[in-house]
């Protein structure tokens, strides 16, 4: 209605272009050859638009979001305006794109909205918003229409285009979205969040709490975190009637008030009855968590506006009443659960990333208005949520790319955090990103990503390896080519659809046949066009579903290997001879993470030789021994062999181990005491986390010292957590004579029955939560008396024949199973789980040599009901090899245990930054006259750029 469209015709017209100016209408009328009149919701308007013009466009311009513009001081839309203008945007430009699926050649696309990105802290036009979501899908599905979103100022001179005229006739080959504000022009990129301080959000128990789509899995989650914090009355509201199971979950949470609600967000007139519901029988409202949401994903030329509109209403016209309707109230907070895929993008789910790229404007629009608003880009959810619901191929698609499931307990954990910042719109992404640039290969050169993506370091150069494939074509023969480009392209489509033997694929054999979905198609097409370096249409599988398409571009046609090998390490690997061995052989390691340990333990420093010690750090004005190592599963696999409440924590035991083998390092001889050994916080490690683990010894009384042994996240060195202190000495300073009694074993053995046999006892340590590996369960049998025990240890086999125990002073396993062992001399029950707290002194004398040994456990006879022992770890009855004395082990609870889980959530936390950046484009040069199709506003500026394009030239 501004008349942009309009000036921009006259812009483009006064250098020669050539200008087709489409307005809306309620029907398809032809105005003149270069005026037409057309229905944004006939989707056969567009298709004969296209048929009649007959035109070979250079761009194609849509300016219809801008008849909606509301004005400073207008009220807010309405809600039926606001479902109209997401046709005249989301649903005209759906089926624009659905006719020019069909094309030989595709013009560029703009998409021009205005002030509806959040660039500043300023309203927003929110209901221009989704066409930014359907454009960042469109760059997927369709790259070569190089679909730019530009928003132009909400302030701006509509008289003067000159921004959006230089944006379009000298396009900026690189960005795709873009924002002008006051004179400056933006761009978003996709950044790590450094929230600021906040203030904690209170549940009050005397308020009320709704929660929309409550009374699915996620949100009855929610229902259940909001009842710990303190909440009692809340209201859940679902398009469904409550079900047997939801009745029955509610009723174990003991909520003093909850009312559920049969309603549909996206009707106003049932929010309106919520909320009265709430006025009328409950205390007022504090808070809303938007969790409502459907799915119905399909690529764009299969996608139709009622499926659209359908996963739109929920989240668009959903969020806008809740917003609507108590911007009066004293609200708390106001969340809307968005989805990961408005920042990433996700081909077949147009709809759903419109829908959710609205609420993420919604919640800035809120901010900016001075009211509550969030909206949290959740990656998915483990066992909750729709990713929880998708199929297992679809599910895993989702962990090729790299992303992690969020486990419940850390999501509600994050939204307790999240609430307490002050953040309009923050991405909680557990994610690979090197898996993820290496699948998604269209996302690989995006400006989007570009912050993240310098921070990767890619392991070839694409363009050489494509230059491989390239040189082979040449060189080959012209009839061995076209077997040697069917081959890649074979092996693309066994990529797509994980088949392990590519030449199984038939050159004439249906693709779909074999299971390719639209999504895989898309994907196909994506890795076909970058490792041919051809532009290849958007229904090329539809059209073409068969590989013998691969002959269309037998010359010169290129594979990008350098892509398909990106970031990974080649190494052999040992697979299970015969198939009734029922032994996994998938290898699911991060290969980055083991060969950069690799490198970082054998750089620059002197590297110890030993399993656990990493490296010796040498600081020559410092006093102190240093040592580091990376401790992860899979730089340390048997790491992973010690769990207990389902995590990885790091045996008490694997530490002692490494002040053994720190202390020889150091001091030059085996044997040593360790003395006054303190465990104040256990390591708890992520299954796909690391972390670096130091230990410091320094020099006391001339050559005794003190250990500190501590960890800490790579990129947060300052906030490291002690794990174990105590003092050192060498052997050289302690008494060689045995420190406890010297046992009988004879008399031990008829005193101690009865016996217990090695899976009797394992299986009393999985009751007790711990769960253990082969190269932890050395106990072959215990016989148990009054306060006392005695046990058999034999090596394992699978460490004997390896050799890895000599490669230690004490394995962890060894060691471990000597403190399981104590845990044995009194009835501590099933269900309590005790780990080592503190041990007054270990007298290490020698390193075993037998494979057969033994360990004897007694209990403390003033140990008042607690855990604390003496143990004796020998050979025969003249041999001793330990003593732990004083061993005190004391219950542990999964908070205190696993409190370095994820304690520090920032690593997934990601927001946008709109960055001022200089238009770097020159104009296009051409031989004659082009065509320009403008999709005019009402206001006049496409006219006006039209005429500025025919002034030069274009048509």
């Amino acid at each position: 209605k501004k008349g942009i469209g309009v000036k921009l015709s006259e812009r483009l017209e006064a250098q020669g272009e050539r200008c087709v100016l489409v307005s809306v209408g309620s029907t398809y009328a032809k105005v003149d050859e270069a005026h037409y009149n057309i229905n944004p919701a006939e989707p056969h308007d567009f298709q004969r638009l296209l048929q009649e013009s007959k035109i070979s466009y250079r761009g194609i311009i849509h300016l219809w979001s801008l008849n909606d513009t509301k004005g400073v001081g207008e009220t807010e839309i309405t809600l039926t305006a606001l479902q109209d203008a997401q046709m005249l945007g989301c649903g005209s430009v759906l089926h624009l794109v659905q006719s020019l699926a069909q094309a030989d050649s595709l013009p560029r696309m703009w998409l021009v909205t205005q002030g509806s990105q959040p660039v500043t802290a300023t309203p927003l036009q929110v209901q221009q918003s989704p066409l930014w979501g359907i454009g960042k899908v469109i760059t997927l599905e369709h790259p070569d229409l190089h679909c730019v979103r530009l928003d132009i100022d909400f302030d701006a001179d509509t008289n003067d285009i000159s921004a959006l005229f230089e944006e379009i006739v000298s396009p900026d080959n690189k960005e795709d979205q873009i924002a002008w504000r006051k004179g400056e022009r933006y761009v978003p990129r996709l950044s790590r969040a450094n929230l600021g301080l906040g203030h904690e959000i209170k549940i009050h128990p005397d308020c009320s709490y709704l929660i929309t789509g409550g009374l699915g899995a996620l949100g009855l989650k929610i229902t259940h975190w909001l009842v710990e914090q303190g909440a009692q009355h809340i209201v859940l509201t679902g398009r469904r009637g409550v079900s047997e199971k939801v009745q029955a979950t509610l009723e174990q949470l003991g909520l003093a008030d909850v009312k559920i609600v049969q309603a549909d967000v996206s009707h106003q007139e049932d929010v309106e009855r919520i909320l009265d519901t709430i006025k009328d029988s409950m205390p007022p409202l504090r808070g809303i968590i938007h969790t409502a949401g459907v799915l119905d994903d399909g690529v764009i030329p299969q996608q139709t506006w009622e499926r659209f509109s359908q996963v739109m209403a929920p989240k668009v016209a959903g969020s806008w009443n809740l917003h609507l309707l108590t911007q009066s109230m004293q609200l708390d907070f106001l969340v809307c659960f968005s989805s990961m895929v408005s920042l990433l993008g996700s081909p077949a789910q147009s709809n759903y990333v419109a829908a959710n790229t609205f609420m993420d404007a919604l919640a800035h629009h809120r901010c900016a208005l001075g009211l509550p608003g969030l909206s949290i880009n959740w990656g998915p959810w483990a066992e909750t949520g729709m990713a929880a619901k998708l199929e297992s191929r679809d599910q895993r698609r989702i962990a090729k790319q790299g992303l992690s499931s969020i486990a419940p307990e850390d999501g509600l954990q994050l939204l307790k955090e999240l609430l307490a910042q002050n953040a309009a719109q923050v991405g909680v992404l557990p994610i690979n990103w090197s898996k993820y640039f290496h699948q998604s290969l269209e996302q690989t050169g995006a400006p989007f990503f570009e912050t993240i993506a310098s921070n990767l370091q890619s392991s070839n150069d694409k363009a050489q390896a494509s230059a491989v494939l390239l040189k082979q074509l040449e060189e080959a023969p012209a009839e061995a080519r076209r077997s040697l480009l069917m081959t890649s392209i074979r092996t693309e489509i066994a990529r797509v659809l994980e088949l392990s033997a590519p030449e199984q694929i038939q050159p004439h054999q249906r693709l779909f046949d074999l299971g390719i979905d639209s999504l895989m198609a898309v994907e196909l097409r994506n890795h076909l066009k970058a490792s041919l370096g051809h532009p290849l249409s958007s229904t090329l599988l539809f059209d073409y579903p068969t590989q013998s398409l691969g002959t269309l571009y037998v010359q010169g046609a290129s594979v990008d290997w350098s892509s398909f090998d990106r970031d990974y390490s080649r190494r052999k690997v040992i697979l299970p001879t015969y198939p009734f061995q029922r032994q996994r052989y998938w290898m699911d390691i991060n290969i980055d993470r083991a060969t950069n340990h690799q490198s970082r333990v054998f750089s620059g420093n002197q590297s110890t030789g030993h399993p656990l010690l990493g490296q010796k750090l040498h600081f020559p004005l410092l006093k102190e021994t240093l040592f580091e190592s990376w401790f992860s599963a899979d730089s340390m696999p048997f790491l992973n062999e010690h769990r207990i409440f389902g995590k990885l924590v790091v045996s008490g035991a694997t530490h002692i181990s490494l002040l053994l083998g720190a202390s020889e390092l150091t001091f030059g001889s085996a044997g040593c005491v360790l003395e006054d050994i303190l465990f104040p916080q256990a390591l708890a490690i992520e299954d796909d986390g690391e972390r670096v683990v130091q230990l410091a010894i320094s020099p006391e009384n001339g050559k005794e010292a003190s250990f500190k042994l501590i960890s800490f996240e790579k990129d947060n060195n300052q906030a490291w957590i002690t794990h174990a202190t105590g003092r050192m000495i060498p052997a050289s300073l302690s008494t060689t004579h045995y420190q406890l009694p010297i046992i009988n074993l004879q008399e031990v053995e008829t005193r101690c029955q009865p016996k217990i046999n090695a899976t009797e006892l394992y299986h009393i340590q999985q009751q007790r939560q711990i769960q253990l590996g082969p190269g932890y369960k050395w106990l072959e049998s215990i016989q148990q008396g009054n306060q006392e025990a005695i046990a058999k240890i034999k090596w394992p086999s699978i460490l004997a024949v390896k050799g890895i125990i000599d490669k230690y002073q004490l394995h962890p396993g060894l060691i471990d199973s000597c403190f399981g062992l104590l845990t044995m001399t009194m009835d501590i029950g099933v269900e309590n789980t005790f780990i080592p707290f503190s041990i007054e002194k270990i007298h290490f004398y020698q390193r075993p040599s037998s494979h057969q040994l033994y360990a004897y456990a007694s209990l403390r006879p003033n140990a008042d009901s607690k855990l604390i022992g003496d143990i004796q770890l020998f050979e025969n009855e003249n041999k001793m090899i330990a003593e732990f004395m004083g061993m005190e082990g004391r219950k542990a609870s999964p908070e205190a245990l696993l409190r370095t889980l994820k304690t520090d959530f920032s690593h997934w936390l990601y927001d946008i930054a709109w960055l001022p950046k200089v238009r770097d484009s020159q104009p296009i040069s051409q031989d004659k006259p082009s065509h320009w199709l403008i999709f005019a506003d009402k206001k006049g500026i496409g006219v006006k750029l039209s005429e500025r394009l025919e002034a030069q030239g274009e048509r």
